[in-house]
């Protein structure tokens, strides 16, 4: 799962950071090449656009080109190539910038002034120079430090609900102190800027942000994923359904990973059409969070309400709605009584 994300991350990177000695001298500090997935563009206030390099440079020694994943004891260390971009990464971003002109160097240095009137006074204002410059060091992460934000700010930025493994869990997920699974979305979630440049009075700044939205079509991949379990199914297993009223149990196995909509046909090996079950995702087991995958249960019986005896059985699945396509994957699962 790790490799199938790097992989993904580096196919949606288009940029490539500049490693140039002349941009390493600007930044201070050797470059690393890596790919980012994101463009950056400064506008000044008189609305000019001017190109923005970015640079990126080395991970802490203390990280290296490793990220630990999870929290807590339940943690695993994985590498990541330091030529992906990932979110924590530092990078530099080098552009043409309006700057004081100054004559000489260190404390001998000063500032070159004109003399212009604004409003009726008379002012020494510094004259202006474009030259190539580091506009910024930015750091997209999860962290408290230097921002006055509570740490639950920083639980929304992990995709999964903090110390759990992710597993979802039933009903719909609104809030990150819910047992398990992935966090959704949520309307009124902020994303907190930490500005490392002080403003002057031209400075401008201007976040343009793009919505995004997530495709839950179901691909032939994904249906292929669908499992039946118990298989085989041993005279009864945990997915049992207790009646606690007369203290006897109702057969069940579960169909697992299905699509949100579908049609599930059963038949016997010799090809006896014996049971179809249709549901919505409003019928699924553990599909929180809008999920568009879930647990199908099935109690062993036909459509004239009999039990399933011993033997073997095939199943014909069906994703159905308007991201099923009408795909199908077949199965089989067996039952001994």
């Amino acid at each position: 799962t790790v490799n199938a994300s790097l992989a993904e991350a580096m196919a949606k990177a288009t940029t490539v950071s500049t490693t140039s000695a002349a941009d390493a001298s600007i930044v201070g500090r050797p470059l690393r090449r890596a790919r980012v997935p994101f463009t950056v563009t400064f506008r000044s206030s008189e609305g000019q656009t001017h190109p923005v390099r970015i640079a990126a440079v080395p991970r802490p020694a203390t990280q290296g080109n490793t990220r630990l994943l999870g929290t807590g004891n339940d943690t695993v260390r994985v590498v990541v190539p330091d030529s992906i971009w990932l979110p924590g990464d530092t990078v530099v971003l080098l552009h043409n910038i309006e700057r004081d002109s100054t004559v000489g160097t260190g404390a001998t240095a000063f500032t070159v002034v004109k003399t212009e009137t604004i409003d009726g006074t008379t002012i020494q204002s510094p004259i202006y120079i474009q030259k190539d410059s580091v506009g910024a060091r930015i750091s997209v992460q999860c962290a408290t430090t230097g921002l006055n934000r509570p740490a639950v700010d920083v639980n929304t930025c992990n995709p999964l609900v903090l110390l759990t493994r992710g597993a979802t869990t039933p009903g719909n997920q609104t809030s990150e102190s819910l047992a398990g699974g992935y966090l959704p979305v949520q309307a009124g979630w902020k994303q907190a800027f930490e500005l490392t440049r002080p403003f002057e009075p031209r400075s401008v700044v201007r976040l343009t942000a793009t919505p995004f939205g997530t495709a839950n079509a179901v691909s032939k991949k994904e249906l292929q994923r669908v499992t039946v379990v118990p298989n085989p199914y041993l005279v009864r297993s945990n997915n049992d359904v207790m009646n606690t009223a007369n203290n006897t149990t109702t057969p069940n196995i579960t169909f697992t990973g299905v699509p949100s909509e579908g049609t599930l046909r059963i038949f016997s090996v010799s090809g006896q059409f014996l049971q179809e079950l249709t549901w919505t995702a409003k019928d699924l087991q553990l599909s929180g969070n809008d999920a568009p995958f879930g647990d199908l249960q099935y109690n062993l019986r036909t459509r004239e309400g009999l039990e399933l005896g011993s033997g073997l059985y095939l199943f014909v699945l069906t994703a159905t709605g308007p991201n099923g396509g009408n795909q199908t994957q077949s199965g089989k699962f067996v039952i001994i009584r």
